[in-house]
């Protein structure tokens, strides 16, 4: 049977949920299908997310507020609101949070297994 529909608005849960002082990065799962996981990602400015890949899902990220130097593979890239970067698994990827921080929401497919993380320095931003 087929998930049922998610609705929501993210500028309210941005708001609703701002990153507490000192806190440098929040995950929140924004919706979850029977193939995919959605989830807003919140950067403190100058945040890092290490190097990593995911080596059974694909993920898709489109940038909402802010903005961010990303690393995927060997290309370097700052990206902006309204930017989508599609990320094939197995690749190597990391981020840099821009002066004002960064929001961005994270498409995984399939459905997201928080064990199929793995450190890779050659994602390093």
């Amino acid at each position: 049977m087929p998930a049922a529909p998610g609705w929501g608005a993210l500028d309210s849960l941005l708001e609703a949920r701002p990153l507490a002082p000192g806190e440098s990065l929040r995950v929140t799962r924004i919706g979850e299908g029977e193939h995919s996981t959605a989830v807003c990602i919140q950067l403190a400015p100058g945040a890092v997310v290490p190097g990593h890949r995911h080596a059974d899902h694909d993920e898709s990220v489109l940038v909402w507020r802010g903005a961010a130097t990303l690393r995927v593979g060997s290309i370097v890239r700052r990206v902006l609101p309204g930017q989508v970067v599609t990320i094939p698994r197995g690749t190597p990827h990391g981020a840099v949070a821009g002066p004002d921080g960064c929001a961005v929401v994270s498409v995984y497919a399939p459905v997201w297994d928080a064990a199929d993380r793995h450190r890779d320095a050659r994602g390093d931003p």
